[in-house]
């Protein structure tokens, strides 16, 4: 993923602008307010009514940030947020989809190199599709077994990032408030 400007930065953490303050003893003389993630459990159960009414997949295209996702379907880049919080995504650097040239580099620096990673076979799996040892892999008869490399791995997983969820626009607004309204009471 591109580096990330600043404004870009704060949209991903609006979401925590909503989280009430709780107060946190740091020792016997000082507190701090801090953002209390215990309301998480409320907003995922809150989620959960959207779900079945307003969610629908949505495949991220190479490149594409979550402000860019929302703009396209929102018209504007403010509900990226939201975004993040219907995918339950916390760290967009990791459970975000890396765009292609991100994405190599990340496969160069955990494996040495693109040839590497797709020389390396990382899983083994019977035809039941269950993960054994390369040892019991190999005592297995048949063509149905499988395995895979870490290139496939990981490509894969970055596909199934892209898989997101989003919430159709219609809905999108009455989230919001009732988010508003879900953390203003915690």
């Amino acid at each position: 993923m591109q580096d990330l400007t600043q404004t870009q930065v704060e949209r991903f953490f609006k979401m925590y602008a909503y989280y009430p303050k709780i107060k946190y003893r740091i020792d016997e003389f000082n507190d701090i307010r801090v953002v209390d993630i215990t309301v998480a459990a409320r907003l995922k159960q809150a989620l959960k009514n959207f779900n079945a009414i307003a969610v629908r997949p949505y495949t991220v295209q190479n490149g594409d940030r979550p402000d860019a996702v929302s703009n396209l379907l929102y018209g504007t880049p403010y509900y990226d947020y939201i975004l993040l919080m219907v995918n339950d995504i916390e760290n967009i650097y990791d459970q975000w989809p890396r765009d292609d040239q991100t994405f190599e580099n990340y496969l160069i620096e955990k494996y040495g190199s693109i040839q590497e990673s797709r020389n390396l076979f990382l899983f083994f799996y019977t035809p039941e599709g269950d993960i054994v040892s390369e040892e019991f892999w190999q005592t297995i008869p048949g063509s149905l077994k499988f395995r895979e490399t870490a290139y496939q791995y990981e490509t894969r997983l970055n596909d199934e990032k892209a898989r997101i969820r989003v919430l159709d626009f219609p809905y999108i607004v009455k989230f919001e408030s009732d988010l508003q309204e879900l953390l203003s009471q915690a």
